[in-house]
């Protein structure tokens, strides 16, 4: 999970995790536990890079969703994870149980009890970097959440509502596929998205998009190491693919496929560059009219929110956005065309509505003409 609070970065500590024979044979807790029963689970550590075991408590059983939550029990640390829980037990139980039924509402709910474990012990630093974690192959059913998480406030519903919710995610499409876990960009996507389904919209993903605003020509769309600005990217490449495909971010939580076949078989006859092309020129432009290829819905990327898009970073130059996609060399009409070919002073028509080309650039020479059918390459 890879947040923003104030210039500082929180990271995910999640893998992708493969299933193989020990995944497959690791025993699910069909039953429920017992309240106040006590446990040990084996955590990772990211402050030390090692793996430690967290005796913990079970607060709270839900049946329906299937769930508990359980509470790192040695409080002699810096939080005391038992009364943090206390203290926020109606909203944690209540925002839960609306986020797992709204993630699980096309793809079906889990026939186990998912643990929900609140530790410090993901990040033991007395100022943390990872706020939470899934590792499959570590534990197929659990999810990890750092009590810090409750600190960080956004009215209705905190970090801890929005970390659970991101790493449900991952722990979802692990357990529904049959590979576990799709590569890390795609996974991430998902997961961020994942969050607005739930209906969370803080700073955090406002700021990952920001700074892949800031960063284009250095945040790859296909990476194993997605950071900060890969967030932001990823987010609203899933979005998109939902917003333009039925189903979209369900039947990739469900598909066996990975990589650029899972989003071509997503896309059904489009490749893959011609899918990178339209989310590229979406990005520039983000027309606010509802078009589910050009419109992020609910975004304003022009917005001052977002500091005014993509292009106000810096004005244009021979640097920018010749990263923004994953192939080389880019179709004539992506982003990258258009970044490349700046000079032009023409007009930009997105579902008949007239946009010029200086609402893009802060300066612009010559004169060139781009109609909204050219947007496909063809």
């Amino acid at each position: 999970r890879n947040t923003l609070n104030n210039i500082k970065e929180f990271r995910c500590g999640f893998k992708p995790s493969n299933k193989d024979n020990i995944n497959n044979n690791m025993l699910y807790s069909y039953s429920a536990p017992n309240l106040n029963d006590i446990r040990n689970f084996q955590v990772y550590d990211s402050a030390t890079n090692n793996t430690v075991t967290v005796n913990a408590k079970c607060v709270y059983v839900n049946s329906n969703p299937k769930y508990a939550i359980w509470v790192d029990t040695n409080n002699t640390d810096n939080y005391n994870e038992e009364a943090l829980f206390n203290a926020n037990e109606d909203n944690v139980k209540s925002h839960f149980n609306n986020d797992y039924n709204t993630l699980t509402a096309n793809v079906g709910a889990l026939n186990f009890y998912v643990d929900v474990l609140i530790t410090e012990k993901v990040d033991s630093a007395p100022s943390p970097n990872v706020i939470g974690y899934f590792w499959g192959f570590q534990d197929p059913q659990r999810v990890n959440v750092h009590p810090y998480t409750f600190s960080l406030n956004y009215g209705p519903y905190n970090e801890f509502n929005v970390t659970l919710a991101h790493e449900f995610v991952h722990l979802l499409e692990y357990n529904k596929t049959t590979i576990g876990n799709h590569s890390a960009w795609i996974a991430e996507g998902l997961a961020t998205y994942g969050e607005e389904l739930c209906g969370y919209s803080s700073n955090i993903r406002i700021e990952s998009i920001k700074s892949f605003f800031e960063y284009p020509d250095t945040t790859s769309l296909v990476t194993n190491n997605p950071d900060f600005s890969n967030y932001g990217k990823s987010f609203l490449f899933i979005k998109q693919l939902d917003q333009r495909f039925t189903n979209a971010w369900a039947n990739m939580i469900t598909s066996s496929l990975n990589g650029i076949n899972l989003i071509e078989n997503i896309n059904g006859t489009e490749d893959f560059q011609t899918t990178v092309d339209k989310f590229n020129i979406a990005v520039l432009i983000d027309t606010d009219d509802n078009d589910p290829t050009y419109d992020f819905r609910g975004l304003n990327l022009n917005s001052s929110t977002f500091n005014n898009g993509i292009y106000r970073y810096n004005g244009w130059n021979n640097t920018r956005l010749n990263n923004m996609g994953a192939a080389n060399p880019m179709n004539p009409y992506s982003a990258y065309y258009l970044y490349k070919s700046s000079g032009f002073n023409g007009n930009i028509f997105v579902n008949s509505i007239q946009l010029l080309f200086s609402n893009f650039v802060d300066n612009s020479v010559a004169g060139w003409n781009i109609k909204y059918d050219d947007f496909d390459g063809n």
